[in-house]
């Protein structure tokens, strides 16, 4: 994984977590709105980019912003939804174990599903 992923992916996972919390949305949303740009580019060329943890863990990162922020930027959405396009075959053919694809697939449809 690239240096870039890395601070990409700590990033996006101190803004989504409990710390932050009492940061105000605005803020929040703020940083999220430079972040992910540089997120669609890294999981348009690897949507399995390794981060922190595993293969995939910034796409399910990114899959898990709230939907707000979504419909408040579309073409983020249509950026992200291109990408889990193009590379659907991908997840078929990705080593993990069947609960990992699962969780995927759940978390890909629960995206596809934002009401834009």
């Amino acid at each position: 994984m690239s240096n870039s992923s890395d601070i990409l992916l700590n990033t996006l996972e101190q803004l989504l977590s409990a710390e932050f919390e009492s940061l105000q949305t605005k803020s929040v949303r703020l940083d999220l709105k430079n972040i992910i740009p540089k997120a669609i580019l890294a999981l348009d060329k690897n949507m399995f980019v390794k981060g922190k943890f595993y293969e995939g863990d910034l796409l399910m990162t990114v899959l898990v912003i709230e939907e707000d922020f979504w419909k408040q930027n579309p073409n983020h959405w249509n950026a992200l939804i291109e990408i889990l396009k193009n590379q659907e075959e991908k997840i078929k053919d990705q080593q993990a174990s069947f609960e990992m694809k699962g969780d995927w697939y759940a978390k890909i449809d629960k995206f596809r599903n934002v009401k834009m």
